[in-house]
């Protein structure tokens, strides 16, 4: 059985601890109820999973290269909060306290590095798993790679290619076409009006991408979907950069100390 690297959707990691716990505190009124959420979920899937190696793919400040392709992308999400953002120094305490590494890349987004070492890691004697619940990762999921989430009772949730398609009805590269017809709120990806879930799923089934299926228009669905012809193959928001060549690759031996390190970092 092949050695697991685990690569953790650091921000999804964040937000979901952050709005998982109630607000906390320590006795300088720092906010710490991300960390601890953090710190928890990281120990726990360590503990249980106990990968071979292990790292975190985060996202670094500034713009990407989404917003120039795409200017909506994510304008209507709110900023981050003024108590979650004065965490995250604490946080990559606890990824240093770990000894995960932090792969990020200017102009990319966490989801461009899982991109990229999946692609970097294809023919290697090791299985990649992607520790996500954002859905644009399952277009990552192929041979030697699967995606863990976790459901609303916290119980571990695991992507192949055949659980990807049971949930979404399409294959997982072909989840970027999906989100361009059918839209995603969360991502400000804006969709085609008048296709929803069931509408996209079937479409992409029948043509098997958006590109084709705009070639195909004048012949079948251009009537009753004209907004189609507006739409890219595949939208900017939905597409993972797969290879930047700058991303350095450190050492992902998997060292987890436990709770003895956190603590001394303040929290």
């Amino acid at each position: 059985m092949s050695e697991r690297f685990f690569i953790v959707d650091g921000p999804h990691f964040l937000y979901r601890a952050y709005h998982a716990l109630p607000y906390l505190s320590n006795s300088k009124g720092q906010a710490t109820h991300a960390v601890r959420g953090v710190s928890t979920m990281l120990l726990k899937l360590l503990r249980e999973e106990n990968p071979a190696y292990a790292a975190v793919a985060w996202d670094p400040p500034g713009p990407t290269f989404r917003e120039e392709k795409l200017p909506s992308y994510k304008e209507t999400r709110a900023p981050m909060p003024d108590d979650l953002r004065s965490q995250i120094v604490l946080v990559k305490r606890v990824f240093e306290a770990l000894r995960l590494p932090v792969l990020e890349m200017p102009g990319f987004e966490a989801d461009d590095v899982l991109g990229t070492m999946v692609a970097r890691m294809r023919g290697k004697p090791v299985e990649m798993v992607l520790v996500t619940g954002d859905k644009d990762m399952l277009q990552l999921v192929g041979p030697g790679v699967r995606a863990l989430s976790t459901n609303v009772r916290g119980e571990p949730v695991w992507f192949d290619d055949d659980a990807v398609v049971a949930k979404w009805g399409v294959k997982p590269g072909q989840i970027p076409d999906l989100l361009a017809l059918m839209g995603d709120s969360i991502d400000d990806i804006p969709g085609v009006p008048g296709v929803g879930e069931k509408t996209a799923v079937k479409l992409i089934s029948q043509f098997g991408s958006v590109e084709r299926l705009r070639l195909c228009l004048g012949h079948h669905h251009g009537h009753r979907l004209p907004h189609i012809r507006q739409v890219a193959s595949p939208r900017p928001g939905g597409q993972v950069h797969r290879d930047f060549k700058a991303l350095g690759i450190p050492s992902f031996r998997q060292q987890c100390l436990g709770f003895s390190r956190i603590i001394r970092i303040g929290l």
